[in-house]
């Protein structure tokens, strides 16, 4: 897989509980957005390619046959 790093300060005059509070939201955050993409890749696996493979939209019709 691939690792996220994501660097977040510590503010002045933050306390180290303060600062878990704050960061975790951030950290909840990003890991509920990775694993919508997982899912997201992982659903796209499993879709049925059209006979001939893709075709882009924006081909021209002649590509399209």
């Amino acid at each position: 897989g691939e690792v996220i790093v994501v660097f977040v300060r510590l503010r002045p005059g933050e306390s180290d509980d303060d600062y878990q509070s704050r960061t975790s939201a951030i950290y909840a955050a990003i890991d509920e957005r990775v694993a919508s993409i997982r899912q997201y890749l992982a659903d796209a696996g499993h879709r049925a390619t059209p006979p001939g493979g893709r075709v882009a939209a924006s081909a021209p019709e002649k590509a399209r046959r």
